[in-house]
């Protein structure tokens, strides 16, 4: 942005209509060559012509330049906006895969109770658990396991945004 400004500075200050000195060219008897607002005394000088006052097609010109520059500007601006909407829309995903997981976990934790029906008794005058019993928990486990899923793929896609 303080790039854009800067640039813009530059183009708008090409394009004002500026005044400026007349500039001599002399050259002394060492060959080095002098630029200077007025002729040095004793010495051959050239005036040097200069544009003092920028044409039509060059205003024109930065015109365009300063409009691209602002088009795209408000171009970055929205590819910008859009990553910022994108990643915290991945932030509340995220949230919610983890959210997820800690009532998965907690239904896991309290589903390993057996509930009633899930015990059977034996001849021997105990009990044991019955398979509806082993199917639940494996469910409950599945359902950690997806949600861990769930949380891993929020965490990449996070990750890849940035």
């Amino acid at each position: 942005m303080k790039m854009q400004a800067t640039v813009m500075l530059l183009v708008l200050a090409a394009a004002a209509d500026v005044q400026t000195a007349q500039v001599y060219k002399s050259v002394d008897k060492e060959g080095n060559v002098t630029y200077s607002e007025e002729p040095p005394p004793g010495v051959e000088a050239q005036p040097v012509a200069i544009e003092t006052h920028p044409t039509q097609e060059r205003r024109q010109e930065a015109e365009d330049v300063r409009l691209r520059m602002l088009q795209e500007g408000q171009e970055v601006d929205r590819q910008l906006a859009q990553q910022r909407q994108r990643r915290e829309a991945l932030h509340i995903e995220l949230e919610r895969a983890e959210q997820a997981l800690v009532e998965a976990r907690r239904r896991l934790d309290d589903g390993m109770e057996p509930l009633p029906g899930e015990r059977v008794g034996t001849v021997s005058g105990k009990s044991r658990l019955r398979e509806e019993y082993f199917a639940r928990v494996e469910r409950l486990k599945d359902a950690v396991k997806a949600a861990e899923r769930q949380v891993q793929e929020a965490q990449d896609a996070l990750a890849k945004s940035y």
